[in-house]
């Protein structure tokens, strides 16, 4: 008993410190890597991403500890810009952007060589879907939220 009201009070202590509240908190299941003719080169479990809201009212797809192929090291990337196109009036939590291309950064640079092209990022109430072109691969993310 007495460890279980010390992991509560822990947690309490670790949320009452976080100043940021994001809008969505996206727990990211299953990266799945696709060649150009489709086949499934990578797969990964347990991949974590955060959808934050900025103070701008755009978003920040935060991708951590990400890779797409095996071999390539593990790094933690962000999505800048993201504005919501989802009809707010309907349900202001579900956020959805499409866009052209979108291009990655690592520790604070942007990578234009890894452009995300045909970008899809959407939420409902239980999940999150995310896909995107770079390179030679199709990738996709599937997952669920977390609140």
């Amino acid at each position: 008993m007495k460890k279980l009201i010390l992991l509560g009070i822990a947690f309490l202590t670790m949320t009452a410190c976080d100043d940021k509240e994001p809008n969505l908190i996206p727990v990211i299941d299953v990266i799945e890597v696709y060649d150009s003719e489709g086949r499934n080169v990578y797969h990964e479990s347990g991949v974590e991403w955060r959808l934050m809201e900025n103070p701008d009212g755009k978003y920040t797809l935060y991708m951590d500890k990400t890779r797409f192929i095996d071999g390539m090291p593990y790094l933690d990337m962000e999505v800048r810009n993201l504005e919501n196109q989802y009809d707010a009036s309907f349900n202001d939590d579900f956020f959805k952007n499409d866009t052209p291309e979108a291009i990655p950064y690592h520790n604070g640079v942007a990578m234009p060589n890894y452009t995300l092209y045909d970008f899809k990022c959407e939420t409902d109430e239980e999940a999150v879907n995310v896909k995107f072109r770079c390179m030679k691969y199709d990738v996709r993310y599937r997952g669920s939220l977390v609140r």
